[in-house]
C-alpha cells in the first residue's frame, strides 16, 4: 500500500495458507512496526517496534486472544 508514492503498509502471507499473517508499517521508507498473527486466528498477537536502523526497540504480545497487547517488553 502506498500514500503519495511512498510505501506505507505491506501485507504478507508467510506460511502460504492464503491469509495475511505479517503486516509491516513504514515511515519515511523504513519499516517502523511489524504486527503478526502467530496462531492463525485472524488477529494480530505480536508486535515489534523498530528504530530508524531497523533494530527492534520494543515488543508486545496478546496472551488472551482479544487482539489487544497484554505484555510489553522494552
Amino acid at each position: 500500500h502506498y500514500i503519495s508514492g511512498n510505501r506505507s503498509y505491506s501485507e504478507i502471507d508467510t506460511d502460504w495458507n492464503g491469509t495475511f499473517d505479517l503486516f509491516k508499517y513504514y515511515e519515511t521508507g523504513k519499516v517502523r512496526r511489524k504486527e503478526r498473527d502467530t496462531n492463525t486466528d485472524g488477529r494480530v498477537d505480536f508486535w515489534e517496534y523498530l528504530d530508524e536502523k531497523g533494530a527492534v526497540i520494543k515488543t508486545g504480545k496478546d496472551n488472551d486472544g482479544d487482539g489487544k497487547m497484554d505484555v510489553r517488553d522494552q
